[in-house]
Formats: structure tokens, C-alpha cells, sequence
């Protein structure tokens, strides 16, 4: 008797897990870049999915590199992983290869699971070829938009493999058929979502008829993996750069200034964490200019570890050209998690966010840039302590987990209503 009891209990149990499992929503996530768990947009999607696999079922078809080992992966119960080997963008035809692939892979992934939502996470805007079919083969089909369109140098691309009077002419006209397709897409999708104001802004401002279903969904930091926890050190001054080192970034101002005050034995290391197609130009002008004992290119690291590095500076710095308008930078939630003031020149929404935050500091040149890091040099203890507020200020206001409760929240809202 007891012993049906007991299994008349074991079968309610298992039938309420296979019913709650089936009632469960699914969705799939198309990210071009995801393992290692390093980049900015393998962090914002896997932020989200560690929020919405608690509801519903996940499925992400990414990119992976193809060097990663499988321990820096770091992949989560329960998600499913579709992978393909992305190649590095210096192979422009493989990399056009691979992401016709991983369009064709999309497109099979949602045709065999039919899920109710898909998510299609950019700033490779080439996969907005397959947006028009992508929405029209799910329920719901959303946007994310973790990178401006108007800042994206194709002209700098192809000057890597074209001349200059050819790289000109095909970046502005890949550039035109690339807003033409986001634009598309923006019309195609039922939610579009915006990584601050500034790409938001660039959005409506190209579609202004979509104003009502584009949103923000912050990036933020993971605030418990990025801990406060410092090793600082009686040594020399210490600055860190965490990036993809794009052609946005101005290298040379840091590269020049360091280079005139190590000429008057003022001392500043530079750790540089990250790697693109850029980085190897910007090794050969350390090179150049005899600085390699002040520079120190790491690569590229799993996301879990970069805290360490982090955590080993004085200051992160972050410079860029002057067009990149809607950019805040992925790394600067980091550096003030980490309680580090930072330092950025005075360009658009990235120079406003560090004022509105009192995060550090905002330079206009080379030489204002000089006197921060000459005073960070004299006494980078001092001006440390002035800046361990920003911890709790991304704490408050920009916490990636929150960010992912905000997305989950927009899925399930937005899915009710249609």
C-alpha cells in the first residue's frame, strides 16, 4: 500500500516536471560571437540567458573561435549550443563564408525547433540579411543592438587589404547597403533593444516611425564577478586598457605620452588586455617608438579573468576618435566595479556618463592627458581613494543582472500583448 502511495507520488512529481517542462517558452539566441566568454557581446548574451533559462528553454547559435579551449567556455545547464568556427577577420573571405553559414544554420535552427522568440544580438550587421525571414519564422523576433551604426569605420577595413582610393570608394558603399538592411530589420522586428540612449537615439533617428519599439537595455557589469577585490602594490603607477583595440581607439595619444614621460623618467606601465585586427599596428608603434618595457599586450582572456588584471591597476583608460558619439564602453561598468577611477577623452555619451557618475576623469588632449598621469604617477594611492564610490554607484544603477531582469522582462511583456 505504502509502496503505491510512494510511486503514485514519484509519478506526480515526474508528470508536473514534463508538464511544467513543456509549457515552458522557448527562445533562440544569434550571436556572431560568443565562446570564449570574453568579448562585450558574448557577456551581454550570456547575461541574459543566465536570467531566462530559469523560464524558459534556451538555445544559442553563435560563433566560436576556433583556437578556444573547451575549459574557458564555461557553457550553462541546461543551454543548448549550436557553435560555429568563426575565423579571425583578417581571412575576409572565410569570415564572409562564416557568416553565411551561420545564417544558414539560423534559419535551419528555427525551422526544425520553431521557438516563440528569437534574438538576434548584432554589431555584425550583415546578418540583417536574414531578418525579414527570421521574423516571419517565429512568434516574436527581437533586435539587440549593442553597437552604434554610425561610428562603424568600413573604410578602415578594407584599407587592409585595398588601397586607399578602393577602400573609400567600397567602405561607404558597404556601409549604405548594410543601414539599408538595418533599417529593414528594425521595420521587420516586433522589439528592438539599444545597449544606451546614444544607440537609441541613432536608431529612432534612422527609423522614426519605430520610436515605440525600440528600448534600452543597458550593459552593465556583473558586479558579484567583478568584486572590488585590489591587489595595489608600492610600485609604479598602472593604467589598463580592456578593448578590441578597433580603429576607434586613440592609441597614439597614450603611446605619445607615455613615451615623453618616460624621456623624463616619469614612469607609467600600461596593461592592455584584448585583440583585433588593429592591435598588431598598434604593437609595431610601441615597437617603434622603443616602448615595449612600458606596454604590456596580453591578448585576449576569458571573461572571468579579467577582474585580475583589473584589480591590479591604478586607472583604466579608454580614448576614442571623435565621431563615436553613442559608445559607453563595456569596460568602464568594469573598471568602476573594481573601484578604479577612469580616464576618457571628451567624446559624446561616453565623456557624459563619466561626469554624470563622477567615475574619473575627462581630457581634452594629449597634454591634459599628461597631467593626469603624471599626478597618478606622484600619488596614485591618493587619487584612488577618491573614486571607490563608483562601485556602489554601478551597484545601484548598473547592474548587468538587472539589465537581464529588464530583458526578461520586455520578452514576457511584449509576448503576452500579441
Amino acid at each position: 500500500m505504502l509502496r503505491i502511495v510512494i510511486n503514485e507520488i514519484e509519478y506526480g512529481i515526474s508528470l508536473n516536471t514534463i508538464l511544467t517542462k513543456s509549457s515552458r517558452k522557448s527562445i533562440v539566441f544569434i550571436v556572431d560571437e560568443f565562446f570564449p566568454i570574453s568579448s562585450a557581446p558574448a557577456v551581454r548574451v550570456n547575461s541574459f540567458l543566465r536570467v531566462i533559462t530559469d523560464r524558459w528553454d534556451c538555445r544559442v547559435v553563435c560563433g566560436s573561435d576556433v583556437g578556444c579551449a573547451d575549459q574557458d567556455n564555461h557553457p550553462i545547464k541546461d543551454v543548448y549550443y549550436e557553435r560555429v568556427n568563426r575565423p579571425s577577420e583578417k581571412s575576409p573571405i572565410r569570415f564572409l563564408c562564416f557568416l553565411l553559414y551561420l545564417m544558414g544554420k539560423s534559419i535551419q535552427h528555427i525551422l526544425t525547433k520553431r521557438p516563440d522568440a528569437v534574438v538576434l544580438s548584432i554589431p555584425k550587421y550583415e546578418l540583417l540579411a536574414t531578418v525579414p525571414l527570421l521574423s516571419r519564422l517565429c512568434r516574436h523576433f527581437v533586435l539587440d543592438v549593442r553597437d552604434s551604426y554610425s561610428f562603424i569605420d568600413y573604410e578602415a577595413y578594407f584599407r587592409h587589404f585595398l588601397t586607399s582610393h578602393l577602400s573609400r570608394m567600397f567602405g561607404r558603399a558597404y556601409k549604405t547597403l548594410l543601414i539599408t538592411l538595418l533599417r529593414v530589420a528594425i521595420k521587420s522586428s516586433h522589439l528592438v533593444t539599444a545597449a544606451n540612449e546614444g544607440i537609441r537615439d541613432d536608431l529612432v533617428d534612422l527609423l522614426p516611425e519605430a520610436t515605440g519599439k525600440i528600448n534600452i537595455i543597458p550593459n552593465g557589469v556583473d558586479t558579484h564577478l567583478f568584486d572590488g577585490q585590489r591587489e595595489i602594490a608600492d610600485e609604479e603607477a598602472r593604467v589598463i586598457y580592456v578593448g578590441n583595440f578597433a580603429e576607434k581607439d586613440r592609441f597614439e595619444w597614450l603611446i605619445d605620452v607615455v613615451g615623453a614621460m618616460e624621456n623624463q623618467g616619469k614612469n607609467v606601465d600600461v596593461v592592455m588586455l584584448g585583440d583585433g585586427r588593429n592591435r598588431y599596428q598598434v604593437e609595431r608603434n610601441i615597437q617603434k617608438r622603443g616602448l615595449t618595457q612600458r606596454f604590456r599586450l596580453i591578448g585576449r582572456v576569458p571573461h572571468h579573468q579579467i577582474p585580475s588584471y583589473i584589480g591590479k591597476a591604478h586607472a583604466g583608460i579608454i580614448l576614442r576618435d571623435d565621431e563615436v558619439t553613442a559608445s559607453i564602453p563595456v569596460c568602464l561598468y568594469e573598471f568602476m566595479a573594481m573601484g578604479l577611477p577612469v580616464v576618457v577623452n571628451d567624446v559624446g555619451h561616453m565623456a557624459a556618463f563619466v561626469r554624470d557618475s563622477n567615475a574619473g576623469f575627462v581630457v581634452q588632449d594629449r597634454d591634459e592627458l599628461r597631467t593626469v598621469l603624471e599626478n597618478l604617477n606622484r600619488d596614485f594611492r591618493k587619487i584612488h581613494s577618491k573614486f571607490l564610490h563608483t562601485r556602489e554607484w554601478v551597484i545601484r544603477n548598473a547592474s548587468r543582472q538587472g539589465s537581464a531582469r529588464l530583458f526578461l522582462s520586455m520578452i514576457e511583456e511584449f509576448g503576452e500583448g500579441s
